[in-house]
């Protein structure tokens, strides 16, 4: 035998009723909004140096051909706390390593912004590389994706701390 929207309704109104003494013994649980002032970003949020690598990466070397090639980098960056960064990195596209002797030797300069979200841009001079990015974990880490046409990367850098011995 199928419930009638009768027998529904009176199910859901005994339900409500059997929950106010729960409400009235215990409260109703309150929203709090959370003081975020603490947690706001500046470009002096990125200082020193992060390690990053791409977790995935394409790159299409001829445009007018839809074949992509994988494409992925890893490098240092260090950023000045004003705006600007310097870097290294080595590049593997489709298999083959960048021309440079020792490896990390494609330097990296560039600038970058961040809002006071944690959301802000990296670009790199030398390439003309763009990145959207987002600082998480209180400046620790940083998620990238490049917004370059005929390419496509995520990025992860994670801040390089030393400990003591």
């Amino acid at each position: 035998m199928k419930p009638t929207l009768s027998t529904l309704l009176a199910v859901v109104v005994l339900a409500g009723l059997l929950g106010l003494p729960i409400i009235a013994e215990f409260g109703v649980p309150t929203a709090l909004a959370q003081d975020r002032t603490q947690d706001a970003c500046s470009i002096a949020s990125l200082h020193g140096g992060y390690g990053f690598n791409t977790l995935t990466g394409f790159f299409r070397p001829d445009e007018n051909k839809p074949r992509f090639v994988p494409d992925v980098a890893a490098g240092l960056i260090t950023f000045d706390g004003a705006g600007n960064f310097t870097g290294k990195a080595t590049d593997v596209t489709n298999g083959d390593v960048a021309p440079e002797t020792p490896p990390f030797q494609f330097a990296l300069v560039g600038t970058y912004t961040l809002d006071s979200d944690c959301t802000g841009s990296i670009t790199e001079l030398n390439s003309g590389t763009h990145l959207e990015i987002v600082v998480v974990d209180n400046g620790t880490e940083i998620e990238a994706i490049q917004t370059d046409l005929q390419e496509s990367r995520t990025l992860e850098f994670k801040k390089i701390t030393t400990r003591p011995r």
